[in-house]
């Protein structure tokens, strides 16, 4: 069961358990005087935070005709019927890769290295 409660925005949530966080003071400074001065916060936080490419997951497999294949992972079923089926050389993953082609190249690395 939740319970919801109505707070304002002079609310005092260290009395609920909430502290607040790590940059809780540029949400009180953004957009009060000077935008570039907000600007050049964000520029702050994205250069000490820099964000990395997506990676998404991927997992894949070695055909019994030779191929390499990677495909897109998307739960456990989709590595335990690989495993199942006889065309299926070795199947490996999940891994994250940022595309196709670093998936592909994960894959053939991975199967080249038999356990």
């Amino acid at each position: 069961m939740a319970i919801g409660i109505n707070l304002g925005d002079d609310d005092d949530l260290t009395s609920y358990g909430v502290t607040p966080g790590p940059f809780a003071h540029w949400a009180e400074d953004f957009g009060e005087d000077d935008p570039e001065e907000d600007f050049s916060l964000l520029e702050a936080f994205e250069d000490k935070y820099p964000l990395e490419p997506t990676k998404e997951l991927w997992w894949g497999y070695k055909h019994t005709s030779g191929t390499y294949q990677a495909k897109r992972y998307f739960g456990p079923l989709d590595t335990d019927e690989a495993r199942d089926s006889p065309f299926c050389e070795q199947v490996v993953g999940p891994f994250p890769a940022k595309d196709r082609d670093e998936a592909l190249d994960i894959v053939k690395q991975l199967t080249t290295c038999k356990p």
